[in-house]
């Protein structure tokens, strides 16, 4: 008898790949056998939707934090697309989410800087952050052995972000409102790490924190700030 295909778990399928690349912290370590198990179907059920690994994980890098039901393609199995497409969708992804227009007019900005400001700038981060936090999560755990891939997420997107946030933390010690002390790309660091820690992988975290999205924010916002901020106002 025929295996058939079943289209309304094409979302599943999408789904359960993405949380074995995840847990499996690599695209060379996932193996198809991990996709299936965590589905409940047998290995050649997976061939009748994909024709490979890597046309999951392109799919699983085009659906981070999709919201709402993913279409099942017209034509099965699906084929990877090249990998400079895929690469491509990532990096598009990036130039339209990677935007901080609080954090880079703040930096640029000449008047005295304030402790809301700072806040707006940090509220910022977090909001993009959290926003593509399957995404980022793929990414910086996929990346290790992919090293197109590693670019684009340490040079070309994160990069930026830390080197926004040094010009915006001199801005903050030439006005006195940072500590002399502080070192500016550790100070850079801590921002963007804790950021990534709260806003991202305690998703991800075996025992996560059991409190709304928006309490941790206004928890991380207000402490970052606080230990950031030595000026008035």
């Amino acid at each position: 008898m025929a295996r058939t295909r079943h289209p309304g778990r094409f979302g599943d399928l999408v789904r359960a790949a993405t949380q074995a690349f995840l847990e499996a912290g690599s695209l060379a370590r996932t193996q198809v056998d991990d996709i299936a198990r965590l589905l409940g179907v047998a290995k050649g059920t997976i061939y009748l939707w994909v024709e490979s690994k890597e046309a999951l994980f392109d799919l699983a890098l085009r659906y981070a934090d999709f919201e709402g039901d993913i279409p099942t393609p017209a034509a099965l199995p699906l084929a990877a697309p090249p990998w400079s497409e895929t690469l491509s969708r990532v990096q598009a992804r990036a130039a339209t989410q990677a935007v901080f227009p609080d954090l880079v007019r703040a930096s640029r900005a000449r008047a005295v800087p304030s402790r809301a400001e700072l806040e707006v700038v940090l509220e910022e981060i977090f909001d993009a952050l959290d926003r593509n936090k399957t995404a980022i999560r793929l990414v910086n755990t996929t990346a290790r052995d992919l090293p197109d891939l590693a670019q684009l997420w340490y040079e070309d997107t994160r990069r930026p972000l830390l080197e926004d946030l040094e010009r915006y933390l001199r801005r903050l010690r030439r006005a006195g409102c940072l500590s002399a002390t502080a070192d500016i790309t550790v100070s850079a660091r801590l921002v963007l790490e804790s950021m990534m820690w709260f806003a991202v992988h305690r998703h991800f975290d075996p025992r996560p924190l059991s409190l709304e999205t928006h309490l941790i924010k206004s928890s991380v916002v207000e402490n970052l700030a606080r230990g950031l901020w030595t000026g008035k106002g």
